[in-house]
């Protein structure tokens, strides 16, 4: 499993981030890991390695719809309080970071060489 990580800005502006995409928030984080059979999310306090809240569904590579898939899972763990200091991702294959783009075919058929930053910064 060889891993990228990306950490997009969380959506609507809710914290800073230093160039080399470091979050300078207190807010709290969503983890996501992009897998083969499952997507997960995590939503975590910074000062914290247990989970507040965690979900995971299946992945369906081949089918249509993983950016759905992929919001779904993560609408479920994101704070109700709207406080969120950002998103890590971790997917097979190389990411650019820090735009997230995926550098090689992926194993979700439909996303191919998907710009994941820009879409979870734009649709989340």
């Amino acid at each position: 499993h060889t891993g990228g990580v990306v950490v997009a800005p969380p959506p609507r502006g809710l914290a800073a981030h230093s160039g080399d995409g470091i979050i300078e928030s207190m807010g709290t984080i969503v983890a996501v890991d992009i897998g083969g059979t499952h997507l997960r999310a995590a939503l975590y306090e910074p000062d914290n390695t247990q989970p507040i809240s965690h979900q995971r569904i299946q992945s369906l590579a081949e089918e249509p719809g993983p950016s759905h898939r992929l919001n779904a899972v993560i609408d479920k763990v994101l704070p109700n309080d709207g406080e969120l200091g950002g998103i890590g991702v971790t997917s097979p294959g190389p990411l650019a970071p820090p735009t997230g783009d995926f550098l090689t075919r992926h194993h979700i058929r439909e996303w191919g060489t998907f710009a994941m930053g820009p879409y979870l910064c734009d649709d989340l």
